[in-house]
């Protein structure tokens, strides 16, 4: 038997699958996990995110996260410190909400918690926690400005993904205006 799986660059690659080798399972889901894994945080990437919001139900959770400074470290630390302030974005987020979290490109990520939709409260007290742990993991390198902004949204009546995403992004957006203001 043949599977197809398609990679995150778009190109398909077959792997040959012989129901009486495990071996050869075991590298499919070996494959599978590596199309799915961003390669430098370890975290869900865009294909995956892409592939489960196949079976939207009408039913989310949405949170919009963009890393606060990124160029700005890069700039003046360097890209090593970049990928310190990423990293710690990906493990406080992947900490808060497990294998919902997932990296959409660059210093963007993304949460989709699938059937279910979540009151202010619990967004606002999962933000606070996702925040909470950056200020945590930042203590190996108190010197560079992690943080990151965070916008949700969420639905039980249909609305479009697409859309429940823009409201995402906006509320991310203010939150980010908000923290360069006060910084």
């Amino acid at each position: 038997m043949a599977l197809k799986v398609r990679d995150p660059s778009n190109k398909a690659k077959t792997v040959e699958v012989n129901a009486s080798n495990s071996g050869a399972v075991d590298e499919v889901e070996e494959l599978k996990k590596k199309l799915y894994t961003d390669s430098v945080l370890g975290c869900n990437n865009r294909a995956k995110y892409e592939e489960d919001i196949k079976s939207y139900s009408g039913v989310a959770t949405l949170f919009s996260v963009d890393a606060n400074n990124l160029k700005y470290i890069n700039d003046t630390f360097s890209h090593e410190a970049g990928d310190f302030l990423l990293s710690v974005v990906a493990k406080a987020g992947m900490k808060v909400w497990s294998n919902h979290f997932y990296r959409s490109g660059g210093d963007e990520f993304l949460v989709y918690i699938p059937d279910v939709a979540q009151s202010n409260d619990d967004c606002d007290a999962q933000t606070k926690a996702f925040k909470d742990e950056l200020v945590e993991l930042n203590k190996e390198k108190p010197e560079l400005p992690v943080s990151a902004a965070v916008g949700f949204a969420y639905t039980s009546s249909g609305v479009d993904l697409k859309a429940l995403l823009e409201e995402a992004d906006q509320a991310m957006y203010e939150d980010k205006r908000a923290y360069k203001e006060s910084h």
